[in-house]
């Protein structure tokens, strides 16, 4: 089973990729009215969740069906 320590140094590199793609040509993940990058977070449990940069939702993301509250594509 992988460390706690080496997921947080995965979701530090899975968020710091989030913020390239967010500052370079479409600006995907961006949302220039509340100039804020969506990001990855994960609870005291493990669990990740995205949270939306447009709509601030907290979305789980090992959920199968639609991600209420994304607003991508």
């Amino acid at each position: 089973m992988i460390s706690q320590q080496a997921r947080r140094e995965r979701l530090a590199k899975a968020n710091k990729a989030i913020e390239i793609i967010a500052s370079y040509g479409r600006r995907f993940f961006y949302d220039r009215k509340t100039d804020h990058v969506a990001r990855i977070e994960m609870d005291e449990r493990g669990r990740l969740w995205w949270i939306d940069e447009y709509s601030f939702a907290r979305i789980y993301m090992h959920n199968p069906g639609r991600w209420r509250g994304f607003t991508h594509g």
